[in-house]
């Protein structure tokens, strides 16, 4: 019975490490670059599960510039894409060290910018 559960225990354990939970990402106006003259604002939100980043919108966004550095300032990722109010953008992030990084999302003359870490599942 003791070989079977810890049989089972190696099977799952890997599983179970990467069953991630999203945490959204603090991102802030970056009041240099934005000028915003509507008296009601709406900005994409961003959360990270795992090596996944989530843009969301509760309004369409035509051209959403999105650039991820690294700590160091060296963008490691950039697009410009459109973005749906109904499903959420998606960006993963392959063969990324643990560390941390900054998220910059742009679009019209908003600019918004936030932190976010990578941790490597054991």
């Amino acid at each position: 019975i003791m070989k079977r559960l810890l049989l089972l225990y190696i099977l799952f354990f890997p599983f179970f490490n990467s069953i991630a939970e999203e945490v959204f990402i603090s991102l802030t106006i970056h009041e240099e670059w934005t000028s915003d003259k509507r008296s009601v604002t709406i900005y994409p939100t961003a959360a990270i599960d795992g090596n996944n980043i989530f843009i969301y919108s509760n309004v369409s966004i035509d051209e959403l510039h999105i650039i991820i550095k690294d700590s160091s300032g060296n963008i490691i990722y950039s697009t410009d894409t459109a973005v749906n109010t109904l499903i959420p953008t998606l960006i993963s992030l392959f063969n990324i060290e643990e560390g941390g990084y900054i998220l910059e999302l742009s679009y019209e003359d908003i600019y918004l910018i936030g932190n976010f870490r990578i941790y490597q599942s054991v």
